[in-house]
């Protein structure tokens, strides 16, 4: 059986290839969202990390001592990641055509790492800013620093939106933090119709040290935690449902088992240390 060209139609080819499920390719693209590992694209090194601290403490520890992930992310759950990262991916390729057409009054700099920071070094942090945009003077000085933070959403969340999130402003101030970066822009993207928010109060924001200073106390009792092999209180809310630890720490609000894989408690913790 051949089906390459228009001609092989006339042999009724066409037929049997949609009668043979072994060529269905939206089954074999089910059975690759079925099959992505828990942080395929994002293999982080165990420290702390900004989505992860604004969340939950109890997460923090778990990537200190290298727990094990397990996947727990649903095939519509994984289709809207994937989504997000492609608009992350989009927006940060634009940003840089923007910045190269600017003549060399603007620098964009993409995935911009906490590591080497002092902040970074002294708290174990290991985070990627998404963006950090450099404004330059005549003379090739920089005047001007901004943060980039970007978020996908539905239409009916970027309808309800006005103002940033609050864990997206505490992830952004670890960033603002270790970067030094004065102001952030919260791109928030509608999914739906293609709007962003632009780059005016309340989207674009100042380094606020009330808010570092509360940041700042979770990531020291979070390091403090996982020193003495305490388990932090479950902070429980929707990122549970795609928790990688949840077959671990068994959160209510997903009734999941443990797939037969050992219940990390703070005893066992000693045995994961780096």
């Amino acid at each position: 059986m051949k089906l390459t060209s228009i001609k092989d139609l006339e042999s009724g080819a066409a037929d049997q290839i949609i009668l043979d499920k072994s060529v269905n390719l939206g089954a074999l693209y089910d059975e690759l969202l079925d099959s992505y590992e828990e942080g395929e694209d994002d293999h982080r090194a165990p420290g702390v990390h900004a989505s992860e601290v604004a969340s939950c403490k109890r997460h923090v520890v778990y990537t200190l001592y290298a727990t094990e992930k397990k996947k727990t992310t649903k095939r519509d759950m994984q289709k809207r990641f994937n989504v997000g990262n492609a608009i992350h991916g989009m927006l940060q390729s634009d940003f840089a055509k923007m910045a190269k057409r600017s003549g060399g009054t603007i620098i964009f700099k993409d995935e911009v790492k906490m590591t080497g920071s002092p902040l970074a070094e002294k708290y174990d942090i290991h985070s990627s800013c998404d963006g950090v945009f450099e404004f330059l003077n005549p003379s090739g000085e920089v005047y001007l620093r901004i943060g980039l933070e970007i978020k996908s959403k539905a239409p009916d969340d970027y309808a309800k939106l006005k103002e940033p999130e609050k864990k997206h402003i505490e992830q952004a101030h670890l960033y603002q933090a270790c970067l030094d970066l004065p102001l952030v822009w919260y791109v928030y993207w509608n999914k739906g119709n293609q709007n962003y928010t632009p780059m005016t109060f309340p989207w674009l924001r100042k380094f606020d040290h009330n808010v570092w200073n509360r940041l700042e106390k979770r990531i020291i009792e979070s390091l403090e935690a996982a020193h003495a092999d305490v388990l932090p209180e479950r902070e429980e809310a929707f990122h549970c449902t795609w928790c990688p630890y949840a077959w671990t720490c068994e959160p209510s609000t997903i009734k999941k088992q443990n797939n037969g894989g050992q219940r990390i408690t703070p005893r066992s913790l000693t045995n994961r240390r780096r």
